[in-house]
C-alpha cells in the first residue's frame, strides 16, 4: 500500500483531529486543507480561522457558500420531487371542496324542498279543515232553519188553534146568553127553536165545535175562557132583570143607599213643611287605632281585620288595616276587631304569635278563635297597640 501525503491526509475526512493537529505543525501550507476538512473540530477551526490568515479565511467561506448552494439544489431538489404529490394533493383538495361545495348545495336544495313538501302539506290540511268547517257550517244552518221552520210551523198551527178555540169560546158565550135571556134572531121575548135554555148542552155544544182541533193545554184555556164569559154574562142578566121588574134585587142590595161618606181632608191634615227630617244614627263612637310604631289608622267599619298583610275570604266587608312590621313577628293575616254591644271584641286568626290583652306586664294570651271584649291595650307579635275612643 502506497503510502498518503500530507496533502491527502489533511483533506482526507477520515483523519482525526489530533492527526490534522500533527500535519499542520508538519506543514502551514496545509492550513486551508485542515480547516476545509469536514471531520475539523470546533477548536481548530476557531484558530486555523484566526492564525491561519486571509488564504484560509477565503477557503473557509469558498466551503461554507459552497455548503450554502448545495443545500439549496438539495431542497429546490427535493421540492421538485413533491411538485406532482403536491399538485395531486391540492387537485384532491380542490375536488374535495367542490365535493364539499356541491354535497351543500345538495342538502340545502334537500332541505328547501322538505320545506316546500311541508308548507304544501300544511295548505292541503288547512284546505281541507275549512272545508269541513264549511260543511259543518252549512250543515248546521240548514238544521237550524228545518228547525226554525218546523217551530214556525208549529207556533202557527198553534195560534190557529188557539184562534179557532177562542172563537168557539165566544160563539158559546152569546149562545149562552141568548139562550138564557130569550135572544133569538126572531126578536126579544121568546127562546129560539132548539133551545132550551139549559147551560150544559148550550157548553156542550160549545165544546163541541172545536174540541177535535183543541190540544188538552189549549181545551184547559179554552174552558177557562168561556167559564169567565157566562160568569160576566149571567152577572149582566141578573142585573139587567132586577132593573126591568122595577125593584132592586140581590144587585141592587149590595149598594149602600147611605149618603156617601165626606171625602173632604180636613185641615189638620195639611202640614206646612211635609218634608221628613232624616235622623243620623252612629252605629259606633269615632275610634283611632295606635301602634307602638307610630302608625295609626281611623277604625271606619264594625269588622277590622289586623296583620302585616291581611288577604283572603275574611277580609270581604271589613276594613283591612295593614300594620308595617320590619321584624315580621306578626302574622299576615292576624287578628279581628269587631264592634256590637257599644264595645269592641278581638279575635286571634290562629297567629303564629299570637294576641295579648292588657298592658305590657300583665298581659294575658287569649285563645285562638275566641272573641274577646277589649278595654285596653293589646298586642300583636312584639307590636303593643290601643284604641282611642272618642267618648
Amino acid at each position: 500500500m502506497t503510502p498518503r501525503t500530507l496533502a491527502e491526509e489533511a483533506a482526507d475526512p477520515s483523519t482525526t483531529p489530533t492527526r490534522m493537529r500533527e500535519i499542520i505543525q508538519t506543514d502551514r501550507s496545509l492550513y486551508a486543507t485542515v480547516a476545509c476538512n469536514p471531520n475539523v473540530d470546533e477548536p481548530l477551526r476557531q484558530w486555523l480561522w484566526t492564525n491561519g490568515g486571509a488564504e484560509v479565511q477565503q477557503a473557509m467561506v469558498r466551503q461554507y457558500e459552497e455548503a450554502v448552494r448545495s443545500q439549496e439544489e438539495a431542497r429546490a431538489a427535493a421540492n421538485k420531487a413533491k411538485e406532482p404529490a403536491r399538485a395531486q394533493a391540492d387537485a384532491g383538495a380542490a375536488a374535495g371542496a367542490d365535493q364539499d361545495r356541491l354535497d351543500a348545495q345538495g342538502l340545502a336544495e334537500a332541505k328547501r324542498e322538505a320545506a316546500e313538501r311541508e308548507r304544501a302539506a300544511t295548505e292541503r290540511r288547512r284546505a281541507e279543515r275549512m272545508r269541513r268547517d264549511a260543511e259543518l257550517r252549512a250543515e248546521a244552518e240548514a238544521a237550524a232553519r228545518a228547525y226554525v221552520d218546523e217551530d214556525s210551523e208549529t207556533d202557527a198551527e198553534a195560534a190557529r188553534a188557539e184562534a179557532e178555540a177562542r172563537a168557539n169560546a165566544e160563539a158559546a158565550a152569546r149562545q149562552s146568553r141568548q139562550t138564557r135571556h130569550g135572544w133569538t134572531a126572531e126578536g126579544f121575548g121568546s127562546p129560539a127553536a132548539g133551545h132550551s135554555g139549559d147551560d150544559d148542552s148550550v157548553r156542550a155544544a160549545a165544546g163541541s165545535l172545536g174540541a177535535e182541533r183543541l190540544t188538552a193545554e189549549e181545551a184547559a184555556r179554552a174552558e177557562e175562557q168561556r167559564r169567565l164569559a157566562e160568569e160576566l154574562a149571567s152577572f149582566q142578566a141578573e142585573a139587567r132583570a132586577g132593573l126591568m121588574t122595577g125593584g132592586i134585587g140581590t144587585a141592587a142590595a149590595a149598594i149602600d143607599p147611605s149618603p156617601a161618606a165626606n171625602l173632604e181632608p180636613d185641615e189638620d191634615d195639611f202640614d206646612e213643611d211635609e218634608e221628613t227630617i232624616i235622623v243620623s244614627r252612629v252605629r259606633r263612637p269615632k275610634t283611632v287605632l295606635t301602634a307602638g310604631s307610630g302608625q295609626s289608622f281611623e277604625l271606619t267599619e264594625d269588622i277590622v281585620i289586623l296583620g302585616r298583610n291581611p288577604r283572603g275570604a275574611i277580609t270581604r266587608g271589613a276594613q283591612v288595616v295593614r300594620i308595617v312590621d320590619s321584624e315580621k313577628t306578626m302574622s299576615k293575616t292576624h287578628a279581628r276587631l269587631t264592634w256590637h254591644d257599644d264595645a269592641w271584641h278581638i279575635t286571634d286568626l290562629e297567629s303564629t304569635n299570637g294576641v295579648f290583652v292588657g298592658s305590657r306586664h300583665e298581659a294575658i294570651e287569649i285563645p285562638p278563635d275566641q272573641e274577646v271584649p277589649l278595654s285596653g291595650p293589646f298586642a300583636l307579635g312584639l307590636h303593643q297597640m290601643e284604641l282611642s275612643v272618642a267618648q
